[in-house]
Parts: structure tokens; C-alpha cells; sequence
């Protein structure tokens, strides 16, 4: 239905990035923690705090999100040029090692770490998970003033909002972790 504009593959990208590198399985760690804690956090949020001021925090933090997104952008660019070099490298590593198995057949070569390309594709996929999550949250907040204070769906847009701007820090966070990584590979 929506075509071009389906988020879904980002969603499922993402997923695929909370699973455990040594067993293949989901880490139900790491899931509780992007949704789990988000959907604690929101719900506590949108029910002990008085609407009102439930709406001027998420008031707040829309220009913010806003920046960050472009931001978030931005890195995706720079991202792309290292991946691009690392792929560089892995080909040429891979020439090299074709060469010397002609020449040397016996010899047990050495294989290519792709431990940085696989994260800096990690860091891609989750910046673009970070990115639509910030869209959804600006979209799910402007859906919210369509209620009125005192209705249940404003609650429920409000709490909605609230999960996505936890997830969506969440989610930075994670992309900080991994930009560390990198630069410490």
C-alpha cells in the first residue's frame, strides 16, 4: 500500500540488529530494553504526570528531535564513505590473497576481519530505524492536539509519543556505542 514510503524493511532491519552475534537468537535483553523499558517509562509518564505537563516536555523536545534527525542524516553520508573504503579494502585484500594462493597453493592465508563492516552496516541500519522513529514521534505528537486534554486518546497518543522519544534516545544511545567501537577498531 504505501510502496516507496513503507517503513517495514527499516523495522525489520532493525530487529535484526538486537539479536545476539553468537547465538543467532534475539538477546530478549536488548528487546526489553528498546521496548520493554519504553512502554514502562511512557505509560508512567502519560498517566502520573497531568496532561498538560505531559504535553509541554514532548513541547520541548521537538525541535530537538528535529536537528538530531538531520543530524542522524548527515552520518549516514559520512557512514556510507567508510563502508565504501572498507569494501575497498576487503576487495582488495580478497585480489591479493587470490594471487597468492595461485602462487603459493599451500599456503593457509590469512582471512579479511569484517568486524568493522559489519558494524559501520549495523550503524546504518540503526540510524535509519533512529531517523523514522523520530518521524513517527513528530507525526504521533501533531496527531495528539486532534483530541482534546481530557480524552482517552490523547493519552494514548501522548503515552505513544513518549515510547518513541524514549526509543528514539535509546536508539542514539546505541549508535554512540557503536561509533565508539569503531574508532576504537
Amino acid at each position: 500500500m504505501l510502496g516507496k514510503a513503507n517503513p517495514k524493511d527499516i523495522i525489520k532491519d532493525h530487529l535484526k540488529v538486537l539479536y545476539d552475534n553468537r547465538t543467532g537468537k534475539i538477546s530478549w535483553l536488548d528487546f526489553s530494553l528498546f521496548y520493554g523499558l519504553p512502554i514502562i517509562i511512557s505509560v508512567f509518564l502519560t498517566y502520573y504526570l497531568c496532561p498538560g505537563k505531559s504535553q509541554a516536555i514532548l513541547e520541548k523536545t521537538i525541535t530537538g528531535i528535529s536537528v538530531f534527525s538531520g543530524f542522524l542524516i548527515n552520518i549516514l553520508i559520512l557512514i556510507d564513505t567508510l563502508v565504501s573504503k572498507e569494501k575497498e579494502k576487503r576487495d582488495a585484500f580478497i585480489a591479493r590473497n587470490r594471487e597468492l594462493k595461485i602462487l603459493h597453493p599451500k599456503r593457509n592465508l590469512t582471512k579479511f576481519d569484517s568486524k568493522r563492516l559489519d558494524i559501520l552496516n549495523e550503524m546504518i541500519v540503526t540510524i535509519h530505524y533512529s531517523v523514522l522513529v523520530a518521524l513517527l514521534f513528530l507525526l504521533v505528537y501533531f496527531i495528539s492536539y486532534l483530541f482534546t486534554v481530557d480524552s482517552v486518546l490523547f493519552s494514548v497518543f501522548i503515552g505513544a509519543a513518549f515510547f518513541l522519544l524514549i526509543n528514539f534516545f535509546l536508539t542514539v544511545m546505541m549508535i554512540l556505542k557503536r561509533s565508539k567501537s569503531i574508532i576504537g577498531l
